[in-house]
């Protein structure tokens, strides 16, 4: 149950992060007429937040999701070898696979 808390924990961060990033993100498109140039003394400002700190938080936020996806792959590792082993060319179940399909095929091709 630790573990599965942990997994969850780890997704909501990485969720949130890529929230902040899309938000942020959005700011970077709106239109420099809806921008506060007045009270911004060198930058302009959104909704009281000024340009700069919106980069900075598009940009932590953006690295916080890319840790939580290396922590998530990291922990998640085991069972995507598991999971996908057998569809990678060099694993064993593969070969083993398409040799049992060749020796089959032989069979057939000896039959006629």
């Amino acid at each position: 149950m630790k573990r599965l808390r942990t997994f969850l924990l780890i997704d909501l961060i990485i969720f949130g992060a890529f929230i902040v990033s899309a938000v942020s993100g959005l700011v970077f498109f709106i239109p420099a007429r809806f921008m506060d140039f007045a009270t911004a003394s060198v930058t302009p400002t959104f909704l009281g937040v000024s340009y700069r700190v919106w980069v900075d938080v598009h940009t932590y936020s953006g690295l916080v999701m890319i840790v939580g996806l290396v922590v998530h792959v990291s922990l998640h590792w085991q069972w995507m070898m598991r999971t996908a082993g057998g569809m990678l060319p060099w694993s064993s179940r593969r070969r083993a696979a398409a040799r049992d399909d060749a020796e089959s095929l032989a069979a057939r091709g000896s039959e006629s």
